[in-house]
């Protein structure tokens, strides 16, 4: 709330300010706030409209699985998503962007490709298996 108080007495306005409304008994929403500030009014006050847009949100916000969010979509979450799961999704977007490249690298080979990130093949493998990639989805144990 501070942010927001802030930024309406500093421009006057503040137009889709991506935030969480907390309830009283701890239930919660995506909105967007839009606010202007009345200063020459017989008295100042300040306008809000609040938007529920938790059904747009809720698609961005899948299971951790779907992890191809670009930094850009990452970084709308702030303030909305806890900071532990942004920096998990955050990191496992780049393990498995890193992966996919030194597989095309090498050609796809595994032992090189497991090489160049570092990493045993064992590792490698399961990572493979985590994201899906090169053939060895979850489910072919």
């Amino acid at each position: 709330m501070r942010v927001l108080i802030g930024n309406l007495r500093q421009h006057g306005a503040v137009r889709l300010f991506a935030t969480l409304l907390r309830g009283e008994y701890g239930s919660s929403c995506d909105v967007e706030v839009s606010a202007v500030s009345v200063v020459n009014g017989e008295r100042p006050c300040l306008g809000f409209t609040v938007r529920n847009v938790e059904k747009r949100v809720t698609s961005d916000l899948k299971t951790s699985r779907e992890l191809s969010r670009s930094a850009d979509e990452l970084t709308k979450l702030i303030g909305r998503v806890p900071l532990k799961k942004l920096v998990g999704e955050t990191t496992a977007v780049v393990e498995r962007v890193c992966i996919e490249a030194a597989l095309k690298l090498t050609g796809d080979n595994r032992a090189t490709a497991a090489k160049m990130l570092g990493l045993s093949r064992q590792s490698l493998y399961a990572k493979l298996r985590r994201y899906g990639l090169g053939g060895l989805g979850s489910d072919d144990e």
